[in-house]
């Protein structure tokens, strides 16, 4: 985990290491970018299945949710700690859409 003090790594690959690779390592970035994407794309069509079941009401945007998920890694991989990560999900939660 990227807030764990055991863990002296700066973050997840597929996060860090789209970003930080030069045009030699254009593949590598091509892969990890695309897996990302699969991740958020993933995380869309789960949020869209809750949706059509009723755990969240019609107007909840999928899309939206999707990325503020996938946001939270990025705030770790920058340093946030885990005390941080968790306020911005308490604050995230008042804000998520309840089911009707």
């Amino acid at each position: 985990m990227a807030t764990s003090p055991d863990n002296p790594g700066t973050g997840c690959l597929i996060v860090q290491g789209a970003i930080t690779t030069g045009d030699q390592a254009a593949p590598v970035r091509d892969d990890l970018n695309a897996r990302r994407r699969a991740g958020g794309i993933a995380l869309r069509e789960r949020f869209e299945r809750t949706r059509a079941d009723g755990g969240l009401p019609p107007d909840a945007d999928p899309a939206d949710l999707a990325r503020s998920v996938t946001s939270i890694s990025i705030q770790a991989a920058n340093g946030s700690t885990r005390a941080e990560l968790h306020r911005t999900v308490d604050q995230a939660l008042t804000t998520w859409p309840t089911s009707p």
